[in-house]
Formats: C-alpha cells, sequence, structure tokens
C-alpha cells in the first residue's frame, strides 16, 4: 500500500467541518514506519478540518483479522464518535466485499466515512455521495486487480529463476483412445474429455489434427 506523505496528502473537497465533529482514525499496516506515517497524515488531516480525534485503531498484521476494525465498528455502534478517517479503502480488507460491508456497517451506525486516496466522503449534506462512492468502489477493484497481477508475474518469475516449470504439467494422451471414442462410440467432444482427463477444445484440436492427416 503506498503511503501518503505529510506534505503531499490530497485534500478532497469536502464540506466545512463543525468544530464539534468527533473523528476515529483507522490505519492498517505492518511496518511501524509506515504506520506512524500514516497516522500523522490522518491527524493532520484531521486537525486541518477542525475534527475531535477520539481514537486511533491500527491494525499491524498481514491476516484477514482486524481485531482494531473490529473495537472501531464496536465504538460506533455506541456512539464514541460521527466519523471515521482512513487513508484507503483497502484497509477495510483484501477483497472488495470486505470493504463494502464494512462500509454498510458503518452506514447503519450513522457514522460518516472520509477515505483520502479515493476522495471519498459521507459526510451529511455532501452532493457527490453516490458518486464519489461509485468513483472509490471502482478505484480499489482497479488497484486489487493490478496488485494481483503483479503477484502472479512475480511468482511466474521466481519460478523460472528457480528452473520449476510453469502452467500446467505435461500429460501424455493416448491419441488412438481419443480416435476410437469419437469415431467408434460416437461420444461428443466434452464426453470424450470427461473420460481422458483433458479439455473438450484439447479433443476437438487433436481429431482436427488426425482428420488433416488422413
Amino acid at each position: 500500500m503506498t503511503c501518503l506523505n505529510s506534505s503531499t496528502a490530497p485534500v478532497p473537497a469536502l464540506l466545512p467541518a463543525a468544530q464539534s465533529t468527533r473523528a476515529a482514525l483507522y490505519q492498517r499496516s505492518t511496518e511501524k514506519s509506515r504506520r506512524e506515517e500514516t497516522l500523522e497524515v490522518l491527524r493532520r488531516f484531521a486537525r486541518l478540518r477542525g475534527w475531535k480525534i477520539q481514537g486511533e485503531y491500527c491494525d499491524q498484521k498481514a491476516s484477514r483479522e482486524r481485531p482494531a476494525l473490529g473495537s472501531l465498528l464496536e465504538k460506533a455502534t455506541e456512539g464514541r464518535f460521527e466519523l471515521v478517517l482512513i487513508q484507503a479503502l483497502e484497509d477495510f480488507g483484501p477483497s472488495l466485499g470486505r470493504a463494502i460491508l464494512t462500509l454498510e456497517k458503518l452506514e447503519r451506525a450513522g457514522i460518516a466515512l472520509v477515505s483520502l486516496e479515493e476522495e471519498l466522503d459521507t459526510t451529511p449534506g455532501c452532493e457527490e455521495v453516490l458518486p464519489g462512492l461509485i468513483r472509490a468502489l471502482a478505484i480499489f477493484a482497479r488497484r486489487r486487480s493490478y496488485r494481483l497481477r503483479r503477484g502472479i508475474r512475480r511468482g511466474v518469475r521466481r519460478m523460472q529463476e528457480e528452473g520449476k516449470p510453469v502452467g500446467r504439467p505435461f500429460k501424455e494422451v493416448d491419441v488412438d483412445k481419443v480416435r476410437r471414442l469419437s469415431r467408434e462410440r460416437k461420444l461428443s467432444y466434452r464426453a470424450i474429455a470427461r473420460i481422458m482427463g483433458i479439455s473438450a477444445s484439447k479433443v476437438c484440436e487433436m481429431l482436427k489434427e488426425d482428420d488433416e492427416n488422413d
């Protein structure tokens, strides 16, 4: 996750905030230095908006479990604060579904959300809540897709460097048996594929080559 530094943190186009607004900060990072850097960005933003920080919640482990987030959601139902300030939606979870679930829980508790990276603001009176939410979710999805592809490419390169085979293992196929199943038993490509443990497209390819060679 790319952290913002305090000098370049983007400021969403938010409505003027009331001085009495109580905010909770949430952040997740496995690195202490990055965690402190991001928290300082959030603190600075909250001070600029005139919000009173009621608590800071940080999850430190790289896992699906987020005890600090669970505590924050519990406090939200108790009315400890009016909004949650985060750096990015991906802090809420590794998937879009987890992020949406957290958003729904905050909405049911009547808690607004402000996310800096996506410039998302769901505070009451904001006229662009829905467009902002759609944009934020789209950014989240693109970011997760990009990181997944990057992880796959890294994994492939590592396997190649270690001399390990990449892709599906090669499987010997009895071409004569495929031919008999097609010509004598008149089975479909899919039926032959199930019997041979290969794809229907592979069966089609093999039989097509066989016909061309006849």
